[in-house]
């Protein structure tokens, strides 16, 4: 015999269907659930976060609003900047502050912002109609935005 002839009479090789990716196996069935749990809780932690520091956008909002209808008064600001604080962290700890403990508290909640422009707000206790200084309004603009509150 020819082995050509052989060879001819030898039906081609059939290849084995291809692997489905469907369903997958086990592992991949853990892995999908544990990444969904994790997103689950990563979603949870940013909500409750964004609550948590839901009190700071609307004291900023309030200072928006006080300073688009005019100037803004340190009796206004210093309410502002006491009621952010009373919701920011412990009440008992924060409504007995007043004149230097207050300043002090301030400084010590935001420590990159400069100490020295707090003094203003000694004068609400002499002139509580006075207009705070621009410099003043930026700065509790500033600490209404990187205080570091008990939610932190």
């Amino acid at each position: 015999m020819d082995p050509d002839v052989l060879l001819q009479q030898l039906a081609p090789l059939r290849e084995p269907s291809p692997i489905s990716w469907w369903p997958p196996a086990p592992g991949w069935w853990l892995l999908a659930v544990l990444a969904l749990i994790g997103l689950g809780l990563l979603a949870l932690t940013l909500y409750r976060r964004r609550q948590a520091r839901r009190y700071r956008r609307q004291a900023l909002q309030r200072l928006q609003q006080l300073a688009s209808t005019g100037e803004v008064t340190l009796e206004q600001l210093n309410q502002l900047l006491k009621a952010t604080a009373m919701r920011g962290f412990p009440t008992t700890d924060v409504a007995r502050l007043h004149g230097a403990n207050w300043q002090q508290f301030l400084a010590a909640t935001a420590a990159k912002l400069p100490s020295d422009v707090w003094s203003e707000l000694e004068q609400v206790y002499r002139q509580p109609s006075h207009a705070a200084s621009d410099a003043l309004l930026q700065q509790s603009r500033q600490w209404l935005r990187q205080h570091r509150s008990q939610h932190d």
